[in-house]
């Protein structure tokens, strides 16, 4: 079971998870945000049945806005836990 957060909505099914980043109405990324990531990673790598890790943004057109850092520090990590993580930059 994974827990709540303010900013991640956390979608288990089972094998895939998929965590959305969301912060109405401006859906900026801040540091709380980030803490919040940093800390459902941690949770996501105790996982044995984990197979997909996908990350998109609430916002209609916007996975997320003003921390065009965060993709540099997720892929700067040299842990390989967790080898796929997938970005979606497309509104479905």
């Amino acid at each position: 079971m994974v827990k709540e957060y303010e900013h991640l909505k956390v979608e288990d099914h089972g094998e895939v998870v998929i965590c959305v980043l969301t912060n109405p109405p401006t859906h900026t990324f801040t540091s709380k945000s980030l803490m919040e990531v940093h800390d459902f990673l941690d949770q996501m790598e105790k996982r044995k049945d984990l197979r997909v890790l996908a990350f998109t943004g609430e916002g209609e057109d916007v996975f997320i806005k003003h921390y065009s850092k965060l993709i540099a520090c997720l892929y700067s990590s040299k842990d390989t836990t967790l080898p796929f993580i997938t970005f979606n930059f497309c509104s479905a």
